[in-house]
């Protein structure tokens, strides 16, 4: 097996399909090698930059082919798992490129049915948290039964609460609304109905319990919050068209 490079011409000649390296009868080009760095996680890119980045990435390919070669002069890319595998990758790939071209396109969703639901589902709402995360209910319930006597709630977020980063500011989170309650273990009608300075009971979060209290109170910025109010749309809309599309193409293709 033999390869050769010719990536010293690479940064002179720019088009995409000059060939930079041949390995045995196969060739890789220099829009391979780009496609190639830019796909690549941060982590996993070369430490060096410019032509002996590509050097590394252009070693890489080479390295995927020879292996690729050994593999078939093995006779590895004949047996039954290999096939399956490749015939399930490309018909993956196949759905992937006819779902781009004909489905993603019958999904539409204007800006007022996104502003809609942003105000439907009362996400336009945010309400300044504060909160002690503790180990078990029984100090969250001791500690309920101090504050609701009066004692300090950011000394108490202090000394007691586990997330360091809240405990150092008194137990304040920040301003938040349903979307990220949710994600903080908080049930939305207590988000709805807790009054301002209200402790509530032990809420478990995972294999802890927290106790919340919300304060001020504000409208959030629509602006902050579009993608995660349009993408569940998105989603529902794309089953729709999807099982629209099936049923489409069922007429067409299944015969009984």
């Amino acid at each position: 097996m033999t390869f050769s490079f010719f990536i010293s011409s690479c940064a002179e000649l720019p088009p995409s399909d000059l060939i930079v390296a041949s390995v045995g009868d196969g060739s890789i080009t220099k829009g391979e090698v780009e496609e190639l760095a830019s796909s690549l996680l941060p982590g996993l890119r070369s430490k060096k930059q410019g032509h002996a980045a590509r050097l590394d990435y252009l070693q890489t390919l080479i390295d995927e082919q020879l292996l690729v070669r050994e593999a078939r002069a093995q006779g590895l890319d004949t047996t039954r798992s290999f096939v399956a595998t490749y015939e399930k990758a490309i018909s993956n790939r196949l759905i992937d490129i006819y779902r781009k071209r004909h489905l993603d396109p019958r999904v539409v969703v204007s800006e007022d049915e996104v502003r809609e639901r942003f105000l439907k589902e009362g996400l336009d709402r945010e309400r300044s948290l504060s909160r002690i995360v503790v180990k078990t209910e029984d100090e969250a319930l001791d500690l309920r039964q101090r504050l609701v006597q009066g004692a300090d709630f950011a000394a108490l977020a202090k000394s007691h609460s586990l997330e360091k980063s809240i405990a150092d500011r008194g137990g304040k989170t920040g301003f938040i609304n349903k979307l990220w309650s949710i994600r903080l273990h908080i049930p939305n009608q207590l988000f709805d109905d807790l009054a301002a300075g209200e402790i509530s009971q032990p809420l478990k979060s995972k294999d802890v319990y927290q106790l919340i209290r919300f304060t001020e109170e504000r409208k959030a910025d629509f602006t902050l919050y579009r993608q995660q109010v349009q993408s569940p749309i998105v989603r529902e809309k794309t089953a729709i068209q999807k099982r629209a599309l099936a049923e489409e193409l069922a007429h067409e293709y299944v015969f009984v």
